[in-house]
């Protein structure tokens, strides 16, 4: 926390890591197309339980994009829930206030 020793330390591991070999290049997959996402499509549907759920490639990128356990995070999800069209189009299908909603891992109650 005072900082002593942190010059001989650095002088150390500069002249440690001129020892090391040099870092050998990464190879690249030539086959490899990038490929933009493009729409983030989406489906919904009422399953047996009369649980909404959602699928497509909206909810692949907010399983990858969303920590449930992060409140910035959270609303995120919910701000691109809204700005997707998918708090609209669960009113056209008829849902109401605690029914139930699967996104992906995630189930939630619906609250307007």
């Amino acid at each position: 926390m005072s900082g002593e020793g942190t010059e001989e330390l650095i002088v150390a591991v500069n002249e440690l890591l001129k020892t090391l070999p040099a870092a050998a290049p990464v190879e690249a997959d030539e086959n490899f197309t990038y490929r933009k996402s493009g729409n983030l499509d989406y489906e919904i549907y009422v399953d047996d339980d009369g649980a909404y759920v959602l699928v497509g490639s909206l909810v692949d990128m907010l399983c990858r994009n969303v920590a449930l356990n992060d409140a910035e995070s959270m609303a995120y999800f919910q701000k691109i829930l809204r700005e997707k069209g998918v708090i609209t189009q669960l009113k056209k299908m008829g849902i109401n206030e605690k029914d139930t909603v699967i996104v992906g891992d995630v189930e939630f109650e619906f609250v307007d």
